[in-house]
């Protein structure tokens, strides 16, 4: 999975509005053949709206979404609250170390959204371990449950709130 992160980043330079469907798919063959060298066998879809790519190998599947594609994965935990008005702008589950991530935007306000947080994820069962908040601005929690940590930071921005989230083992 080193290779990954090096071709997202050559793919997230590659790829831009008015991008050519030639280009996209020489992109997504040169990612899908960079990735059967190791092993892995992928399925990559660039478009204007964005990225999806999906791996699988000996460690199980991954799975990687940008865009207006991205969604809240569907083995994504249910011990896990997610801000139900959120937008969902990335997308990473990682079956082989059980590990989450997804970003998003929600139109409801910083302190709103920090309250939700506080108070769902303890209902789940999450005992806060770190928190940290700079002003009314962000707002950082590490987070654990059983064998797992979730990291949550919410940032007011001009065009609603960020929402990040990941979890994965300890």
């Amino acid at each position: 999975m080193k290779i990954v992160f090096p071709l997202l980043c050559l793919t997230a330079l590659i790829v831009a509005p008015g991008c050519s469907k030639m280009v996209e798919k020489a992109t997504e063959s040169a990612i899908e053949s960079e990735l059967s060298k190791d092993g892995k066998n992928s399925n990559v879809d660039i478009s204007d709206g964005g990225m999806n790519i999906q791996i699988e190998g000996a460690d199980g599947a991954m799975q990687y979404a940008v865009g207006e594609s991205a969604s809240i994965p569907t083995d994504f935990p249910q011990d896990i609250p997610v801000e139900q008005s959120i937008k969902i702008n990335m997308a990473h589950s990682n079956q082989g170390d059980g590990s989450f991530v997804i970003q998003g935007t929600s139109p409801k306000g910083f302190e709103e959204v920090v309250q939700f947080y506080q108070s769902s994820t303890v209902k789940a069962g999450w005992k806060e371990e770190t928190v940290t908040r700079q002003g009314g601005k962000m707002w950082m929690t590490s987070m654990s449950k059983d064998e797992r940590l979730l990291n949550i930071i919410i940032a007011a921005g001009d065009d609603g709130t960020s929402i990040t989230q990941n979890t994965g083992e300890k």
